[in-house]
């Protein structure tokens, strides 16, 4: 029977290992150098500067610049702001979800945060969270005294509410009264008179629908959302059901 043993090691193995160990850490710490010599390179823009950034398409660059600024002014908030939209811009929405959520925590009775992070929400294809938090902001921004900031900020709440209710959830009774509130605060909102006539039209109100997409036509004449509901009309006239036939309304 043939007696087996284990390899003998070589006597010099923990010399080498300590030598590869050695490395190794040298190498970690020389990468660790290097990005933090970059980082405080990183020159410190204005937001002005980042938002000319933004509007040249370097993203990447000004997400960089405003991870930067919060770095240096952590109490900056239209910093968070401006890099929650620079993430979702860039379909990063996990990342955006937690820089809402902490403007949300930091500020629970700012209307904004809420209304950010359903959109971020509603992106995600999450229109039950989305809604959630629409309406919560859309709870605080009825309390704003400013008028125009409060006639604001409920009107992208209103609106995001009325894509949601008729595009995720075929809920058409609801985008419409949605829609009217629009319409209440801003008459001249032609986008949401073109939502309610496309809801009335969903729900199989034509006369309704009429209404809404003739007084486009009336008052914007040879322009594009005049256009949009002079083709509007012509779907209603066909009487077309898009649940029942397969076709798309508008």
């Amino acid at each position: 029977m043939t007696n087996s043993r284990p390899p003998s090691q070589p006597k010099n193995l923990p010399k080498i290992l300590t030598i590869i160990t050695v490395v190794v850490l040298f190498s970690l710490g020389g990468v660790w150098l290097f990005f933090k010599i970059a980082w405080l390179r990183t020159p410190l823009l204005s937001l002005d500067a980042i938002d000319a950034l933004v509007k040249g398409e370097r993203t990447d660059e000004a997400i960089i610049y405003c991870q930067k600024r919060i770095m240096v002014y952590p109490e900056e908030t239209a910093s968070y702001y401006m890099l929650g939209n620079l993430y979702e811009e860039k379909r990063k929405f996990k990342d955006a979800e937690k820089i809402y959520k902490k403007l949300k925590e930091a500020f629970p009775d700012d209307a904004l945060p809420y209304f950010y992070l359903g959109r971020t929400y509603f992106s995600e294809n999450h229109p039950a969270a989305a809604l959630q938090e629409l309406s919560l902001s859309e709870t605080l921004s009825e309390k704003i005294t400013d008028s125009e900031e409060r006639k604001e900020n409920l009107s992208q709440v209103w609106d995001l509410m009325a894509q949601i209710y008729q595009d995720d959830l075929e809920d058409y009774k609801k985008a419409a009264d949605v829609s009217k509130k629009r319409i209440e605060l801003e008459p001249e909102n032609w986008d949401a008179h073109y939502d309610l006539g496309t809801a009335y039209a969903y729900l199989g109100w034509a006369p309704n629908a009429y209404k809404e997409f003739n007084l486009i036509l009336e008052k914007n004449p040879g322009t594009d959302i005049a256009r949009d509901a002079e083709d509007a009309i012509n779907y209603v006239r066909q009487g077309k059901n898009p649940k029942k036939s397969g076709n798309v309304l508008f």
